[in-house]
Formats: C-alpha cells, sequence, structure tokens
C-alpha cells in the first residue's frame, strides 16, 4: 500500500489497486480520538463561527496497520487505521459493495 497527501487529499492506493481519495476536512471531522467521538456526538447547536479547513502538517505511519495526522490546530492523538480508512471510502464502488 502507498499513500500521499496532495493538494489538501490524503490518497491511499491498496494492495488490490483500489484507489481511495479523502479530503482533509473529511478526515479531520473523523478524527477518531475519544476527545474528537466525544465531540462529534455532544454537539453544540449554538456553534456561530465555521472552523477554517484544517491542514495537515505531518501525517506518519502507526507500524504496519495505521497513520497518525498532526494537525495545523495542534490536534495530533487520533490514530486512523487503514481498516477505518478502508470503511470510510465512498467511491461508487465502495458504495455499492
Amino acid at each position: 500500500m502507498n499513500w500521499l497527501e496532495k493538494n489538501n487529499e490524503f490518497i491511499i492506493l491498496w494492495k488490490d489497486d483500489h484507489k481511495s481519495t479523502f479530503s482533509m476536512p473529511f478526515l479531520r471531522k473523523k478524527c477518531p480520538c475519544a476527545l474528537c467521538r466525544e465531540k462529534r456526538e455532544n454537539k453544540n447547536p449554538l456553534k456561530l463561527f465555521e472552523e477554517q479547513s484544517p491542514q495537515a502538517l505531518h501525517i506518519s505511519p502507526v507500524g504496519h496497520y495505521a497513520i497518525q495526522i498532526e494537525w495545523a490546530d495542534g490536534h495530533s492523538s487520533g490514530i486512523y487505521t487503514f481498516d477505518m480508512l478502508r470503511r470510510l471510502c465512498s467511491c461508487s464502488h465502495c458504495k455499492n459493495s
């Protein structure tokens, strides 16, 4: 498997030649850490300002099973497993599977 970040997108080419493309804002919203999961579950209905488009400062592998993204907002505790990323793929092939 190979991956790269390009034009504010994260692209994975899987071993089975499938290609997944994720926008960085989508991945920031899907951060799997406990704090972000809690924030998603307890949405603030009085949110007045939209957050700026998230920027990834650094993406690093975590063993052979995941990546960790360091975001410009200082957040970096989410571990994005490759299994999770494959499940999040929303290409037409994956949607119909």
